[in-house]
């Protein structure tokens, strides 16, 4: 494969990784709630997905 079609796959899969890790992250902060364990943020639970 071209060198640029695989950097601009990857950069793909990487924005679609992180929009994932998000989706994840907000799912687990509404589970936890429902279980009456609530987190300071939903900032707090992306943060430890996503690495920021």
């Amino acid at each position: 494969m071209d060198r640029q079609i695989l950097i601009r796959n990857i950069a793909y899969m990487e924005r679609e990784l992180l929009q994932m890790k998000k989706e994840l992250a907000e799912l687990d902060a509404k589970v936890e709630q429902q279980e009456g364990t609530s987190f300071t943020s939903c900032t707090e639970i992306t943060q430890t997905y996503c690495h920021f």
